[in-house]
């Protein structure tokens, strides 16, 4: 029969007269289900169990190999591989948040450049049209126009005669 300590989970007493501590370890058999090893493995308090392995006898450790090392650094690595497993899922989560909130905002920037662009401002000039009163005066010449058109006409006759006064120089 192959013996080995597990941790209880188990509420209950320690096996141990007059012991009344929470139970905190159970040695079972190694082969049984956990549930059935609850029910008829012998369950210790951890000063109990502690004294119980200090007080084994040297002729049942001499008889048994024992690979303390290799014991302890497999109880090591589990431990540590728990708590690195902790520690990315962790860092995991974070990123995970982090990411999500750039992309809610990258999602309110698509909105606001795909949202319409404002209506352009119309100014309510009206066109020349027949009949309309409306003066047109060169800055130049203080000459009056009834159009816009004529204006334009005019100002480009100041501007052919600027140009004509430029090459005679």
């Amino acid at each position: 029969m192959d013996l080995q300590i597990y941790p209880c989970a188990v509420h209950g007493v320690c096996h141990t007269y007059p012991c009344n501590k929470p139970t905190e370890w159970i040695i079972a058999r190694k082969d049984v289900v956990l549930g059935t090893a609850l029910a008829t493995g012998e369950r210790y308090c951890t000063e109990c169990a502690r004294n119980l392995a200090a007080n084994i006898p040297l002729k049942l450790l001499v008889d048994q190999p024992l690979d303390i090392e290799s014991r302890m650094r497999a109880e090591i690595e589990k431990e540590t591989d728990e708590k690195v497993k902790t520690a990315y899922e962790a860092e995991l989560l974070a990123l995970n948040n982090s990411l999500n909130a750039k992309d809610q905002e990258i999602q309110a920037l698509k909105e606001q450049l795909d949202a319409k662009p404002p209506e352009p401002v119309k100014l309510d000039i009206p066109d020349d049209e027949e009949g309309d009163e409306t003066v047109h005066r060169c800055l130049d010449c203080n000459q009056e126009f009834a159009t816009k058109k004529e204006l334009n006409k005019h100002k480009l006759e100041h501007r052919r005669e600027a140009a004509k006064a430029e090459l005679g120089k």
